[in-house]
Order: C-alpha cells, then structure tokens, then sequence
C-alpha cells in the first residue's frame, strides 16, 4: 500500500511539473520585445477640447427685491467645444524595441455668458449683494483659456501575443495654463446716473515634472486596431494670480476723498504648487502602408485630461458696509478674503493621422 502511495505521489509530481513548465513556456513564448518596422513617426492631431474649471460662477441674482426672504440664483458661464492640435514626433530604435517621444500641444478658448434681471430683481458678484448694494440690472462674465504642454518620453515596445501591443514609457512633462475670468456689471441707480463695476482675475500656473503611462492597441482585422493610452505627470511649479477691481458709481453720489472709477486690486506672486495630471484617450485606428517603406496611421477617439488645483484665486469675501447713507460699493473695502482652488479638464474627440518611415 505503501509503494502504491508513493508511486501515485511521483506521478502527481511529475504532472504539476510538466503542466508547470508547459505553462512558462506559453506565457514567455506570448510575451516579448518588438518594435515597428520603420525608424521615424511624425504625427498631428486635431482635437475638439471643450474646458471645464470649478470657477465660473461670476454673478449672484436675487429675486424679488425686496423681500424678507429673497431667493439667489447662481449665473455659470458655460464653455463650448474649440479645435487644438498636437504635433509629435517619435525615433524608433528598432534594434532595442525602444522608442523617444517629444510633442507639443497647445489650446486657447475664450467663452461668454450675459444675464439681464427686471428693474425688480438685482444681479451683482457673489460676495456683494444686497440691500446695500447698487441695483445692477445686467451681468456679463467672460473667460479665457491658454494652454500649452510639451511631453518628453521613452518608452520600451512590449508585445502580448500577436494581437496585443504596449508601449510602457517614462519621461519629462510641462505645461503652462492660463485662465482669465473678467466680469461688468451695469445699472441705473435710483437717484439717476450709471453704475457699473469690472472685476478680472488672472490666474497662471507653470510648472513640470516626472511623467509615466502605456500606450495601448489591440489589433482587430485588416489593419483595423483599438487604440490608447493612459499618462500620469506630478507637476512642480508657481501659481501666480491677481484680482482686479474698478467701480463706478453715478456722479450724483459725491464721497469726500472717493473719484470714480475707484480701483482696487489683490495679488499672489510665486505661490509654489505640486499639480497632478491624469490623462487617457481611447479610440479606432487604421493602418496602410503607402509604399514598401511609408506607412500611414489614421485614428479616431476620445480624450480626457484633468490638472488638480491648477487655478487659484484671491477674492472678496466680504466688504465693508460703510454707514449709513453712502452704498459700499462706493469704496469696495474688503472686510474679508478668501482662497479658491480649481481643477483645469479638458474633454473631447480627437482624429489623428501620423506617418512613418
């Protein structure tokens, strides 16, 4: 019984082993290094970004007026869809399965939203409105994107099987974004005369750092493939902004000391900043090849990518009422300030179309 025992535990072992040994040679068979065949990529992409930042929110109205318990509704303004584009190009080492990525990508935007209330309501900025406060009638907040980002990779070409390609990479990243909000606010003041105040507020981030991800694709048929890539980058750099305020009030109000327009203005210089970057695209690719030693690649997609606290701003919280005849908007003296942080998105299709030699 004993020997039977031990010859059924040989057998056993033997088996695990070979079912072992088949299983390693299956998976270092499907996995290797392997790079396209042609030495230099050269690509553009057009992209239909629309932007998003937490920020937008640029006036107040309150209905009716007056009453003991009014009622405020928050004006955003909302950002459509504009073209940016990308330029990048690639050296295929073909002999390492490695590769070296540099590309530019830039995006301007500038959006605009207007509200207008009855001669019952009133509309003003969000920390001035009120019983004190002059009657506007109309609202318009109008923001302003820029952005540039150049990305430096190196990446080693890892294939899993015939039909699934990656291309892990590290590299350096940076970027540079602008956002400018400006908001007018207009009236007529009971006593006669225009009223009316602007307020800009500029904000930039510069900065770069480590970047890491995977381009993907998974082959379907006849040069058809799915197509992606996700990207992480830990940006170190200044946050640099500025608030700018201009009043003017009816000549009819006389203030000793006070002229119109009255200016006021608030700034934060060199704020250093750690901003994460998080990106991914997803898309259909087509690939032909013109002649023996030209190949083409045509692409179609989506993509996302989001900046954390890239924007900042310095504003009024709270201003202070000045008693007992005379509106506060007149001196626009701050009682209190406050820091808002903002995430920077980008979202929206992309077709690409990229050459290779």
């Amino acid at each position: 019984m004993k020997k039977k025992l031990n010859v059924f535990l040989s057998l056993a072992a033997m088996s695990v082993s070979n079912q072992a040994m088949a299983w390693e040679e299956i998976c270092i068979s499907d996995v290797y290094t392997g790079a396209p065949c042609y030495t230099l990529d050269a690509g553009f992409r057009a992209i239909c970004y629309q932007p998003s930042a937490n920020n937008l929110h640029y006036a107040a109205v309150a209905f009716p007026t007056p009453a003991p318990s009014p009622h405020w509704q928050i004006a955003d303004i909302k950002p459509d869809y504009n073209f940016g584009f990308e330029l990048d190009l690639t050296a295929v080492f073909c002999e390492r399965a490695t590769k070296l990525a540099v590309s530019w990508e830039h995006y301007d935007q500038n959006d605009s939203d207007t509200v207008q209330v009855p001669s019952v309501d009133m509309i003003g900025p969000l920390f001035a409105i009120g019983p004190d406060t002059l009657l506007y009638q109309r609202a318009h907040g109008k923001v302003q994107w820029l952005f540039d980002q150049i990305n430096l990779d190196y990446g080693t070409y890892v294939n899993f099987g015939d039909c699934f390609q990656t291309n892990f990479f590290v590299g350096l990243s940076g970027a540079r974004i602008k956002e400018t909000v400006n908001t007018f606010f207009s009236g007529t003041f009971t006593g006669g005369g225009f009223a009316g105040r602007n307020i800009h507020t500029p904000s930039t981030f510069t900065g770069g750092g480590p970047r890491i991800g995977v381009d993907l694709s998974y082959s379907i048929f006849d040069g058809f493939r799915l197509a992606g890539q996700a990207a992480a980058a830990l940006m170190v750099g200044t946050l640099v902004n500025h608030t700018e305020f201009k009043t003017l009030f009816p000549s009819a109000i006389v203030v000793d000391g006070i002229s119109s327009p009255n200016y006021q203005d608030i700034s934060v210089k060199n704020r250093s900043a750690v901003v994460p970057e998080f990106e991914g695209r997803l898309g259909f690719a087509y690939d032909f090849t013109i002649c023996r030693d030209f190949f083409v690649q045509l692409e179609a997609g989506y993509e996302a990518k989001v900046f954390i606290n890239a924007i900042q701003s310095a504003d009024i919280g709270s201003q202070v009422i000045t008693p007992p005849v005379t509106p506060d908007e007149i001196g626009l003296f701050a009682r209190t300030f406050k820091r808002t942080l903002s995430n920077f998105a980008l979202a929206g299709p992309y077709v690409s179309i990229n050459v290779g030699f």
